[in-house]
C-alpha cells in the first residue's frame, strides 16, 4: 500500500516553491536595475517648468533638471517634506512649501542653490501655487480668510510684505498676464466621478481692481486646478472685495 503524504505538507512544499520563486524574481529585477545607471525609475512630483529648467519634488526633497534631459541634480535635503515648487519668471528663485518647523510655510531659495528663506508663519498649510506679475510669490492659506477654505495671498520674497488677493473668495490660481485665473474652492478630496454639489471647482477669470470676477465655464462644468471648480447656489460671479 502506497504511502501519502499529508496534503498538509504538500500545501508547505507548494507555499515553499511560490516563495523562492518570487525571491529569485525580485533579485534578477534588482540587479536589472543596478546595471542601469540611466534609469529613471522614481516618484516624481508637483513640477514647476522656467526657462529650459524643471523642479521637481522627489525622495521628499527639490530636484533641478534641464529640460532637454541629463542627471537631475538635488536641491534640498532637509529632513522636512518640500513640496510645490514654482520658479519665479525671471528663472532666479524658486518658491516652495515646506515642513521644516511642523507646519507648512512657505519658503524661497536661489535656483542655482542655497540656504531657504522662510517668508511665512501662519502655523497652518501655506501652498504655493505660483508667482504674481508684480514677482511675489502667490500662495494660498486659511489664516484670515473668514471661510474654512483657502484664500489666496502674496508675499514679496525679499521684503516679506504680504497682501491679500482682493476676492472674496479664490483658493488656487495663476496669473495669465494680467488676468488671474482662480478656483473658489480647495479641491474636492473626494474626486467623486460627475461630482455636481457644493464644493465643486471652476475656473474663473479676475482682470484685477474692481473688475467683476467672471466664471470661464458654462453651466456646472468641472474643471481642475489651475486651479477651479464651484457651483454657487445663486450667483454666476464674485465680487471683488475692498482692496
Amino acid at each position: 500500500m502506497r504511502h501519502r503524504p499529508p496534503a498538509r505538507v504538500l500545501s508547505l512544499l507548494v507555499v515553499a516553491v511560490l516563495l523562492t520563486g518570487a525571491v529569485a524574481a525580485r533579485a534578477a529585477a534588482a540587479a536589472e536595475v543596478d546595471t542601469q545607471p540611466n534609469s529613471t525609475l522614481g516618484y516624481y512630483r508637483f513640477p514647476s517648468l522656467r526657462a529650459g529648467t524643471i523642479v521637481f519634488t522627489a525622495e521628499g526633497d527639490l530636484w533641478r533638471v534641464p529640460l532637454a534631459g541629463g542627471v537631475a541634480q538635488r536641491l534640498t535635503s532637509h529632513l522636512g517634506e518640500e513640496t510645490r515648487a514654482a520658479i519665479s519668471p525671471d528663472g532666479r528663485t524658486v518658491a516652495f512649501s515646506a515642513t521644516y518647523d511642523g507646519p507648512t510655510e512657505v519658503y524661497v531659495m536661489p535656483l542655482a542653490g542655497g540656504l531657504p528663506k522662510r517668508l511665512t508663519w501662519d502655523g497652518l498649510r501655506d501652498l504655493v501655487v505660483g508667482w504674481t506679475p508684480q514677482g511675489e510669490v502667490l500662495f494660498t492659506s486659511r489664516r484670515g480668510s473668514g471661510l474654512p477654505a483657502g484664500q489666496l495671498f502674496a508675499v514679496h520674497p525679499v521684503s516679506g510684505a504680504r497682501r491679500a488677493i482682493a476676492l472674496s473668495q479664490a483658493a488656487e490660481g495663476a496669473w495669465d498676464g494680467g488676468t488671474l485665473v482662480f478656483t473658489r474652492q480647495e479641491p474636492n478630496i473626494s474626486n467623486t466621478r460627475r461630482y455636481r454639489g457644493g464644493t465643486i471647482q471652476q475656473l474663473w477669470t479676475w482682470a484685477g481692481a474692481s473688475a467683476e470676477a467672471k466664471r470661464l465655464m458654462p453651466g456646472d462644468s468641472a474643471a481642475n486646478p489651475p486651479r477651479c471648480r464651484f457651483r454657487g447656489a445663486s450667483t454666476s460671479s464674485t465680487t471683488a472685495a475692498a482692496a
